[in-house]
Order: structure tokens, then C-alpha cells, then sequence
């Protein structure tokens, strides 16, 4: 591998890819490995790195390290590396599962989670510490008691 440096044109440097590698112990959203799905490339990553581990779906779209180490990740990309089949689907599947980053369906998210946040009514958790522990108590169970099922979160299915 020969880090090419800076250069214009990164488009056709992806295109000329077969795997993108994002060995990141850290990443808030991983925007290159959606990227990458674009371009219907598996992606590999560390399975223990937040960002990564949300968009690689292991054994699907591309492969997650179970290791946050150099002989974990190398196992990995020598996988997709002597099979070309396992790599062409994985890179076709990730191109499919961009379908979940529809701005459609991002805004609509979005406008639910502000709906719900706005039916709070400065009464998050954010606010929790202005009140008494057993008025926060109060709360608590009143917003449990609401849910359509008490032991169901609110948001998930």
C-alpha cells in the first residue's frame, strides 16, 4: 500500500478500490465507510469502534475485527483479499443498505425525535436536577405509566 498523499480527484481513486480499510478506534458517525458503501466497497473495521460497528454490518456489508489489533484486522482484509466473490457481494449488499441514510427517512427521524422532544415539556433528563429526588420519582412513572407498554422505552420496537 502507497499512501498517495494529497490529491485532487478522489473520485477516482475510490473508484479504482476494491476495499476500504477504516481502522479507526474511534469514529462519531463514519461518514467514509457510508461513502465507501456508495461505491458498493465492503468496508473493514474494528467491531469494537462506535461509528464503524453501526454501519458495517459483519459478515453482510464488510467485516468488523473483533480486535482493536493490527493481526485482528489483518485477518480480515486477507479474507476479502482471496475472495472476490465474498467482496463483490459485500460491497453490493453495503450499496443496498444505504437505503437506511434515505433523507426521507433521516428527516423523518429527526422530526419525531424533536415532536417527542417538544411533548416534554422541560421535563428531560436534562432538567432532572432542578427537581427533589422523589419529584423526579414522580416523573419517572408517569412517563413509564404512559407508554402504550410500561416496560417497552419509548422509540424502541
Amino acid at each position: 500500500v502507497e499512501p498517495p498523499g494529497w490529491v485532487d480527484g478522489l473520485d477516482e481513486y475510490v473508484r479504482q478500490s476494491r476495499i476500504v480499510c477504516r481502522p479507526s478506534r474511534f469514529a462519531g458517525f463514519g461518514l467514509a465507510a457510508v461513502e465507501a458503501q456508495g461505491y458498493s466497497l465492503p468496508v473493514v473495521g474494528f467491531a469494537g469502534c462506535s461509528g464503524i460497528n453501526q454501519i458495517v454490518i459483519d459478515g453482510k456489508n464488510g467485516l468488523l475485527a473483533p480486535e482493536m489489533s493490527v493481526p485482528s484486522l489483518t485477518v480480515c482484509l486477507r479474507m476479502l483479499m482471496k475472495n472476490d466473490k465474498l467482496r463483490i457481494d459485500m460491497g453490493a449488499q453495503g450499496r443496498v443498505d444505504l437505503e437506511r441514510y434515505d433523507s426521507d427517512k433521516i428527516f423523518g427521524q429527526w422530526a419525531q425525535l424533536f415532536i417527542r422532544a417538544a411533548a416534554c415539556k422541560e421535563r428531560t433528563k436534562l432538567n432532572y436536577g432542578a427537581f427533589s429526588q422523589e419529584d423526579r420519582a414522580k416523573i419517572a412513572l408517569v412517563e413509564i405509566l404512559s407508554r402504550p407498554h410500561p416496560l417497552m422505552r419509548l422509540g424502541f420496537v
